[in-house]
């Protein structure tokens, strides 16, 4: 009794660990450029120069559900960065795994508004986005 059930945990475990990585090869990852990684320095100089607003996007280059977000974004980018400034806060980026903890991130993708005084003036419910809701709710806030 007590060997099969550490056999069938033992097998679901390769299961799990099997599908995991036959699907992130099917899948390239997204194509996030290096300027999309100086978060901090840009929220520091965005804070200090202007009163525009920061559409924090957290997430994982990697994973699946994040290169679908960043899809959405980069279609509806022009009119998105009419309101805000979208910055990419990345899991793969040393430098920016303080933001995680510092807005209370727990789960990606994750998208978060905050103001030129560093203040969380939205923060969207977790998961994906679409491009309209994002811009519906930058343009009812700003």
């Amino acid at each position: 009794m007590k060997y099969s059930a550490l056999m069938i945990i033992l097998l679901s475990a390769l299961l799990i660990v099997g599908c995991s990585s036959d699907q992130t090869s099917q899948h390239r990852p997204a194509q996030v450029t290096d300027e999309q990684s100086t978060v901090t320095a840009n929220l520091n100089t965005n804070a200090s120069e202007t009163d525009k607003s920061s559409l924090l996007f957290f997430m994982n280059p990697n994973g699946r559900p994040c290169q679908m977000q960043d899809q959405y974004i980069q279609q509806m980018r022009s009119q998105i960065e009419e309101h805000a400034e979208i910055v990419y806060v990345k899991t793969t980026v040393s430098e920016d795994k303080s933001l995680f903890y510092k807005y209370g991130i727990r789960s990606l993708p994750a998208l978060v508004l905050i103001d030129g005084q560093d203040q969380v003036t939205r923060r969207f419910s977790p998961g994906i986005q679409s491009g309209n809701t994002i811009l519906t709710v930058l343009q009812d806030l700003l």
